[in-house]
């Protein structure tokens, strides 16, 4: 009888003592000592840390896809990704194919219940077909239809009387900008400055890009932060874009003491809400 109960005693010490270690675990993962997360798409996995696109009604499937590949014929999707703790750069690794359309971009979800979307270029074929010679400082693309000035400085310096085209970048009050959008005639201007660097293009009009964000470029949203896939005018025959194999990387400073209470206080703060 009493060796059944110490048998008993024993079994329940390890369920309890694992069940301890198992939570301790958890918690320490989602501390993220490390300083960085890796979260992978899988398709139709409830299980995966990246939702599917959505609204559904604007997505379609085709077996010719492949696995973790999603098709969308009308602009804007949104996804999803869960997140164990706050981190300081999100960076997001995208392949896709573009058939036709002239800008595709992704956003970060800053405001919820508004139009509150910090975006970041995915691909501007309008500026990959550009034949103008150009040049580029610290990402900051300059190019002109004939080359008049030595360079961005000196535009800056003497601007022209005409408006200057512009895609992510902005000028000073005193010089005259148009933003480039899809339907933008480049023949018009003679002038562009741009914030861009064009993807890596994988043949068969596939290409791949890493888009880099700053943590306050997100709402936090129980434990969720949200991104848009912007292709203006899609449906007026720019064909369909599919996305695939897609990878955020998240990235903090490895956890030390000071960081380990920072971490206990934001939960309980989020607790007390």
């Amino acid at each position: 009888m009493k060796d059944t109960r110490n048998i008993l005693y024993v079994a329940r010490s390890f369920l309890w003592g694992g069940s301890v270690l198992f939570l301790a675990w958890l918690f320490f993962q989602n501390l993220v000592p490390t300083g960085e997360f890796v979260l992978q798409y899988k398709k139709g996995s409830a299980i995966s840390p990246i939702t599917d696109l959505h609204p559904e009604q604007r997505v379609i499937d085709l077996d010719d896809d492949g696995p973790n590949s999603q098709r969308f014929y009308v602009d804007p999707v949104y996804f999803d990704a869960k997140v164990p703790r706050e981190f300081d750069t999100v960076t997001v690794d995208i392949t896709f194919q573009n058939q036709a359309q002239p800008i595709l971009e992704l956003g970060a979800r800053r405001l919820r219940g508004s139009w509150g979307f910090v975006m970041k270029p995915l691909q501007n074929t309008i500026i990959d077909n550009l034949d103008w010679p150009c040049q580029r400082y610290d990402g900051v693309l300059f190019c002109q239809k004939q080359e008049r000035y030595t360079n961005l400085s000196a535009l800056l310096v003497k601007p022209p009387s005409e408006p200057i085209l512009t895609y992510h970048y902005a000028l000073p009050e005193n010089i005259q900008w148009d933003v480039m959008n899809v339907n933008t005639d480049t023949s018009e201007y003679n002038y562009l400055v741009a914030t861009y660097t064009p993807p890596e293009s994988l043949g068969d009009d596939w290409y791949r890009t890493s888009v880099p964000f700053v943590w306050s470029d997100f709402e936090l949203y129980i434990n969720e932060i949200s991104f848009l896939v912007s292709a203006p005018e899609l449906n007026k025959g720019h064909g369909d874009i599919v996305l695939k194999d897609i990878t955020i990387l998240l990235k903090r400073d490895p956890l030390d003491w000071n960081g380990f209470v920072e971490y206990i206080k934001n939960q309980l703060k989020r607790l007390k809400t």
